[in-house]
């Protein structure tokens, strides 16, 4: 017996789909010409850069590359459009909303034509700060743990995010970690016995 047939999915619901796809990514979501200029406007980038569709249009995006990063990435990125392979690499990207560079995993697909020729790449770029300051954090000493973790606890309190990674690391590490009148105060134990006094 034949299966039935599946009712054909319309252009429209399929960029419903893609358009929905991108505004769940925890990513900065991304797409180019063949030549890695972009030709349509982004609305992650948009959002995550503060620039202005006039301003990221083409090759205007690379300005919120880290000038150190900058040269090498528009190098490692012109080999990639010539090769059509996959492209990963990591970059420091101007936020708007922390007011400072951030590293990034860019990643990239080449779209290809029945010819083999690239015609459009799609991509993500991922923030990884927050990975790195962990792992800095955790090759200091212990004292300088405990110093960081109270600068931390402070600041955040204060925008009223991530104290819950703040906690959970001071809890890992032994330290006791107070609020105090919404400046914080920080203690921390030599010993490795588990603290009950967080909060």
């Amino acid at each position: 017996m034949a299966k039935p047939a599946q009712p054909a999915v319309s252009n429209v619901l399929m960029s419903k789909r893609f358009d929905a796809l991108l505004l769940a990514s925890v990513s900065i979501v991304w797409w180019t010409n063949a030549a890695g200029e972009f030709v349509e406007e982004q609305p992650h980038w948009e959002a995550y850069s503060g620039q202005t569709w006039e301003e990221y249009r083409g090759s205007g995006w690379s300005s919120r590359l880290h000038p150190d990063d900058r040269n090498s990435i528009l190098a490692d990125w012109a080999k990639a459009g010539a090769s059509g392979g996959p492209h990963c690499t990591q970059v420091r990207v101007w936020s708007t909303k922390h007011g400072a560079y951030r590293a990034f995993q860019m990643r990239g697909i080449a779209l290809k034509n029945e010819h083999d020729e690239v015609v459009e790449w799609l991509g993500t770029l991922t923030d990884v700060q927050d990975t790195i300051d962990v792992e800095l954090f955790l090759s200091k000493p212990r004292k300088d743990q405990a110093d960081t973790l109270q600068a931390l606890r402070i600041s955040e309190e204060k925008k009223g995010t991530l104290t819950f990674v703040l906690d959970a690391l001071a809890r890992k590490h032994s330290f006791n970690v107070r609020a105090n009148g919404g400046k914080g105060s920080f203690s921390h134990h030599l010993d490795n016995s588990p603290s009950n006094d967080l909060g």
